[in-house]
């Protein structure tokens, strides 16, 4: 998270377009409500090709927390990173999340 935005009341108009320019329309808007009620927001894009390929070798390797700060680091643009670091559960949902977006797409295979 180069950007440094350390809550989401932070993300204006302004930066998500610029962070849209860069990264494309495929960001997600991501909400966790913890189980006492507190309300965390992200703003996450897709991992890129080196990013899974990072993501890989340390899971690989069995370096679970190497590939799930690689994740976040690379794919968390902008959010409530306070809450993230010291609440496990909203730790969880945001790796759980950015883990879907990296399922594969549909695709379609003709044979020749």
């Amino acid at each position: 998270m180069g950007n440094d935005i350390k809550h989401f009341r932070d993300i204006t108009p302004e930066i998500l377009q610029d962070w849209k320019a860069r990264h494309g329309d495929r960001l997600q808007h991501i909400t966790v409500e913890t189980p006492d009620g507190l309300i965390a927001q992200f703003v996450v894009r897709p991992p890129s090709r080196s990013v899974v390929d990072l993501v890989g070798q340390h899971g690989q390797s069995k370096r679970l927390v190497e590939a799930n700060k690689v994740l976040t680091s690379n794919c968390i643009l902008g959010g409530d990173m306070e809450l993230m670091e010291n609440d496990g559960a909203v730790y969880t949902a945001i790796i759980e999340q950015i883990g879907k977006m990296m399922k594969t797409r549909a695709v379609s295979v003709k044979k020749l």
